[in-house]
């Protein structure tokens, strides 16, 4: 028997909760702006290297759809990023009341798909 066996599913669900209150409770202190977030009235660093070089990035807007979904905005979400919708799939499809193989499967097309979804909507803007 190996020490360092798999998380049962109690374990896995404790984790994504306790993950989802984290989550939560930094949306709650992080406003959306269009170049980066405010935390308490400040203005914190653009963190993204791209967008620190200069350059464009496939993955623009998904901190503001992130904190916009956290926030209920579904439409500032959707208009920021559309594909964060896909990794939110993504995330969650692991914890679903299916078998686990068949959770880790959806879960990578997710994040594949909202991969393809980011680089779309980076083409398209």
């Amino acid at each position: 028997m190996s020490l360092h066996s798999a998380p049962g599913p109690a374990t896995s669900r404790l984790r994504l909760l306790a993950g989802l209150a984290v989550f939560l409770a930094l949306a709650a202190l992080l406003e959306p702006l269009a170049g980066g977030v405010r935390l308490f009235g400040w203005t914190l660093p653009e963190l993204c290297p791209f967008a620190r070089l200069g350059g464009p990035c496939p993955g623009c807007g998904a901190t503001r759809a992130t904190l916009s979904l956290a926030r209920g905005d579904w439409r500032a979400a959707w208009a920021s990023q559309p594909a964060v919708f896909l990794f939110l799939g993504a995330v969650l499809a692991p914890h679903l009341p299916v078998r686990p193989e068949r959770g880790r499967r959806l879960a990578s097309c997710l994040a594949l798909a909202g991969a393809a979804g980011s680089i779309l909507h980076f083409l398209q803007s």
